[in-house]
């Protein structure tokens, strides 16, 4: 069984990290930014994860919608995401996922969202996400799992923690 290595350069700055995806016998594997032994029959694709501080709104509406279906405020979808560290992965200019992150810099931070295309699912996608969140983030994360997520969140080194509630709002 033949394969290939690639080299390839690596800009490590906060705003630009990029990974090879590495597709072998239907599992994934990220391998950052230094040497990928690729399979001959099988596709690699750069995934490009970053600080996205240009997010557009529609962007972003447009993977929410795949993940959660809803009837959102592309304004006040915005606003929101001025509001956010937005830690996005893109397969060449398409937005596969994105995680954000509400924090005050200093006591508190949360996880308001990790969402991941179907298609993109189980790749490695959001275990990157959530390494990048936990390497920029400025304080603690804490943050809710939707029901049947706890055991992925747990092999990517979160612990459980407080229980949460929620308040409504408008």
């Amino acid at each position: 069984n033949r394969s290939y290595s690639l080299s390839l350069m690596c800009n490590t700055s906060l705003t630009n990290l990029h990974y090879f995806l590495i597709f072998t016998r239907g599992a994934a594997l990220f391998t950052p930014c230094r040497r990928a032994i690729i399979a001959k029959t099988r596709a690699v694709k750069l995934m490009t994860f970053m600080i996205d501080k240009n997010l557009v709104a529609a962007e972003f509406l447009e993977l929410a919608n795949r993940v959660w279906p809803g009837e959102y405020d592309t304004e006040k979808a915005g606003r929101a995401l001025e509001r956010t560290i937005n830690i996005t992965a893109r397969d060449g200019q398409k937005l596969a996922g994105c995680l954000r992150i509400l924090t005050d810099g200093y006591f508190f931070g949360t996880i308001t969202e990790l969402l991941v295309l179907p298609e993109y699912r189980r790749r490695g996608i959001g275990s990157e996400l959530l390494r990048l969140a936990r390497e920029y983030t400025p304080t603690m994360l804490y943050f809710g799992a939707q029901p049947g997520l706890e055991g992925f969140y747990e092999k990517n080194g979160c612990k459980r923690s407080l229980q949460s509630y929620e308040i409504g709002g408008n």
